[in-house]
């Protein structure tokens, strides 16, 4: 099974057999010939592995003549790239190419009658490494390696003192290369040692410096440049291919512009200059994160800004202005500010939660003459839970504290810091002690129903997520087509919720086709805590919505190389279900308003009024149940205009006309989707 399923694929690749195309599980090894059946293969060897030719890490594809490789032979990784392709004639190899895993050269080397007379080496990243290089001094007439050698040298090299030594069959360079300008001043020196750049180093036309590089083993250690007038304007120290040590960067007056500290590739320290001279920033770092004080000066070098980091979290913070002193300090995740004046003297103290951005604990002002307390309010998680004023240092007028169930408040009256009297309130149902910064007030209206105003509040997690924004603004509008959206919330603070909605989460994630696979399918889900205030009851639901499964579609073809094509494909899912549950907690009702079509005995075109009819388009299904809550009739949205709805009667036309008999305007619901 496995050679047919190979030698299916190589035929629809186009490759050509001969009579002795065989694979490696048919041959036999003797006096270093490879035989078939008995007889010195001459033909294509394959290799016996399953799968597209490129997937197996062994010899794919080499041709044999007489028992020897003559012609090709490639090799190549697991991943599919190429490992190694090489050359042969009668046994003897002519040149060979290496790659690394990622596909790119690592090592070129040509020979001569079987032994090697250049190698050049390359870097993972495609740029040469240097390595061993040809003796150009031997002559020879094998054309190719004439081609190395001017590739690997350049044709400007005008000047080489070189020793040729021979290790392992390579020709290794050493010594100095020196290339030149055309009026003879020397462009740049190489100096190498063992095959291998030692050092190398770039002059400007005038016999300047410009760039100097120090190797080690091939690697770049230590690098400077200059200007044309001597001036160091950048120094640099690498190990391991990665910063390590002083990296430096100076004005062309030589004053330091910017000085970094570097340990095996991570940022240290930092410290930027102005060009007087004085310093401007000092930072420190950890992980590649801000760690211990940071510093900011002005351009006359006095200190506008200090600051202490842990891993990147800020836990103290002293800015300096004209008015005063900022000081930020990090206490148990809290933020403690305190303000002072020009004359360091406290004026205001208070707290936010580093995580939430909440105001937190205790925020306190004060007389800056006397340091007294003048006003002080307290706040839990964004939440005031009292405040109140101060005279003399002694409480006064009326003190709120604020239930943290939010049912109400005490109002407590001082003078003179002694109580007066002290009254309660309850408000659980207000929408000042339930509103949060960036809820969204929503009107509710049931049609005929009293109240007319049934206040819904509806509060959406905040991420800074391309995909989570989209899910939100899908639920922002849906909201706000199935209700009315109130815009002066300030009018109603007093007013009575009628029901909360908070979306506790809402995530999403991509599943690959299976382990590996760059094709995927998107998986949204949320959890949705809904209160009843009317009853005082709380709710919790989870809807996860998957891809949209359309026209029979099994869901494996919905597998896409594009996470924004899979996650839109279950966004029309989320919508819908969404939009059901408002349908299924929120009926959205209108009135029959004018039968425009219609016989003695059934109605076939109506017009129907909404107070919101946003989310209706042609199409959509709307329904008529009767007082037992049966389906009766259905009707289809044929044309929208501003509140009405011109809809056809698809099912229950002579129960319509029956009904309607006794019933002047019956009333239509929004039907729910049964996709």
């Amino acid at each position: 099974m496995k050679k047919l399923l190979l030698l299916t694929l190589l035929f629809q690749l186009n490759f050509v057999f001969a009579q002795d195309d065989v694979f490696t599980d048919e041959i036999t090894y003797q006096d270093n010939k490879v035989y078939y059946n008995g007889k010195p293969l001459s033909g294509w060897l394959f290799s016996a592995e399953d799968g597209i030719p490129n997937q197996c890490d062994c010899t794919l594809k080499a041709k044999y003549k007489k028992g020897v490789l003559d012609g090709v032979q490639k090799k190549w990784y697991a991943n599919g790239k190429p490992k190694e392709f090489s050359n042969y004639s009668n046994g003897i190899i002519l040149n060979k190419t290496l790659f690394f895993k990622n596909g790119n050269i690592r090592k070129k080397e040509v020979y001569n009658n079987g032994t090697i007379i250049s190698s050049i080496l390359y870097n993972k990243d495609g740029s040469k490494k240097g390595g061993s290089y040809p003796n150009i001094t031997q002559q020879t007439t094998n054309s190719s390696v004439a081609q190395t050698n001017t590739d690997v040298l350049g044709s400007n090299q005008t000047n080489l003192i070189t020793t040729p030594i021979i290790n392992n069959n390579e020709y290794q360079q050493q010594g100095l290369l020196k290339t030149f300008f055309p009026d003879g001043k020397i462009k740049k020196i190489e100096l190498h040692k063992n095959g291998m750049l030692v050092k190398d180093s770039i002059f400007y036309q005038n016999g300047n410096l410009k760039i100097t590089k120090k190797y080690t083993d091939g690697e770049l250690i230590h690098s400077e440049e200059y200007l044309q007038n001597k001036t160091l304007v950048k120094e640099q120290n690498f190990i391991n291919n990665k910063k390590h040590g002083l990296q430096r960067e100076n004005f062309e007056n030589g004053s330091p512009n910017l000085i970094e500290n570097f340990d095996n590739g991570e940022l240290v320290h930092k410290e930027i200059y102005h060009k007087n001279g004085n310093l401007l920033n000092e930072e420190n770092y950890k992980f590649g994160k801000k760690n211990g004080l940071q510093k900011t000066f002005d351009e006359t070098g006095n200190l506008v800004l200090l600051q202490e980091f842990n891993m990147n979290i800020l836990i103290k913070n002293e800015r300096y202005t004209d008015e005063g002193k900022e000081v930020l300090r990090t206490i148990n995740e809290v933020t403690e500010i305190k303000l002072y004046n020009k004359s360091d003297q406290l004026i205001a103290q208070k707290y936010e939660n580093i995580k939430t951005k909440q105001k937190d604990s205790l925020w306190i002002k004060y007389d800056p003459k006397t340091g007294f307390k003048t006003e002080e309010t307290s706040y839990i998680n964004g939440f005031i839970t009292k405040k109140g004023a101060y005279k003399d240092n002694k409480k006064e007028g009326a003190w709120i504290y604020y239930w943290q169930d939010k049912k109400g408040e005490i109002v407590k009256h001082y003078k003179d810091d002694n109580l007066i009297k002290t009254k309660a309130y309850t408000y659980a149902k207000q929408i000042k002690n339930n509103k949060l910064e960036g809820d969204v007030i929503l009107n509710y209206k049931i049609l005929g129903a009293k109240p007319e105003n049934n206040y819904i509040l509806l509060r959406l997690i905040k991420k800074n997520d391309a995909y989570t924004n989209q899910l939100e603004q899908i639920l922002s509008r849906l909201f706000r087509n199935n209700f009315e959206t109130v815009t002066n919330t300030a009018a109603i603070a007093n007013e009575e919720l009628f029901t909360s909605i908070i979306f506790q989460k809402i995530d999403y994630r991509f599943n690959p086709k299976k382990e590996g696979s760059k094709k995927f399918v998107a998986y949204v889900n949320t959890k949705i805590l809904t209160h009843n205030f009317s009853a005082n009851k709380e709710s919790e639901k989870s809807i996860t919505a998957s891809p949209v499964n359309s026209k029979n579609k099994n869901i494996k073809t919905l597998y896409t190389k594009d996470k924004q094509e899979a996650f839109m494909q279950t966004l029309l899912n989320f919508e819908q279900k969404i939009k059901n549950e408002l349908l299924k907690s929120y009926p959205s009702y209108g009135k029959i308003v004018k039968v425009v079509q219609q016989t003695k005995s059934e109605v076939y075109e109506v017009i129907v009024y909404f107070e919101n009819n946003k989310d209706l388009k042609p199409k959509d299904t709307l329904i008529i149940l009767d007082k037992n809550g049966v389906l009766k009739v259905k009707l289809r949205v044929i044309k929208t205009t501003n509140r009405t709805v011109s809809c056809k009667v698809k099912e229950g036309g002579k129960w319509l006309k029956t009904y309607m008999k006794t019933v002047e305007n019956p009333i239509v619901q929004k039907s729910i989707s049964t996709n």
